[in-house]
């Protein structure tokens, strides 16, 4: 079983680094989470990883995730980070997401977001523009996506903003993507969603 080394957790850990792309085992997970003071958060239903969000998930026997709530001082959505490993402890892929509608949260789907501040797209470019800077100073430039605003359509769904960057250096692979969605953008077309306002990470590895 491998174990990190001081001198790796230490790396990870210190100056502005937020996301682990050495990959950590699950023991590793509370000394990680402690440095910046997170509280652990028990699930409410079991997760279930689909291919197109976790390749490996098919491979792998991922056992329910650690949740742990972070804060950011920097934002009005607080992150949350969740661990997923494999019955030898071996954690295969981390998430973190700055979403509305996490875990977490106590969503109204009632809700008028007209006046809400997690509405401002703007807000939320600047949160993935910081996030992708930080992930670039460690990973390099992406290696697949820009990360430019576009905007994706499909049927029954209807319309919607969305922004993508993707790396693979250092033996992992990590993810970086934005969805937004405003309440009534879409009842042009007849379709009326339940808006998302989410950026998440996810790191994994084979």
């Amino acid at each position: 079983m491998r174990l990190l080394t001081t001198t790796i957790l230490s790396f990870i850990l210190t100056g502005s680094n937020y996301f682990q792309f050495e990959q950590p085992m699950k023991s590793d997970i509370k000394g990680i989470e402690k440095e910046f003071r997170s509280k652990p958060f028990k699930l409410k239903s079991k997760i279930f990883l689909a291919d197109d969000f976790f390749p490996n998930a098919g491979i792998f026997d991922i056992d329910q995730p650690l949740v742990f709530l972070r804060t950011d001082d920097e934002f009005h959505v607080q992150p949350e980070v969740k661990y997923y490993f494999t019955p030898d402890d071996t954690v295969r892929l981390i998430t973190h997401s700055w979403d509305t509608k996490g875990v977490s949260k106590n969503i109204n789907y009632n809700q008028d977001f007209s006046k809400s501040k997690k509405q401002d797209i703007e807000q939320w470019n600047s949160k993935f523009d910081q996030i992708k800077s930080e992930i670039t100073s460690e990973l390099g430039e992406p290696t697949d996506g820009t990360g430019e605003l576009e905007t994706k359509s499909k049927s029954g769904y209807g319309n919607w903003k969305e922004r993508n960057a993707k790396w693979s250096a250092h033996g992992c692979t990590t993810e970086l993507q934005m969805i937004w969605t405003e309440q009534d953008m879409n009842l042009a077309e007849g379709v009326r969603l339940v808006p998302t306002f989410r950026i998440r990470t996810k790191t994994y590895w084979n």
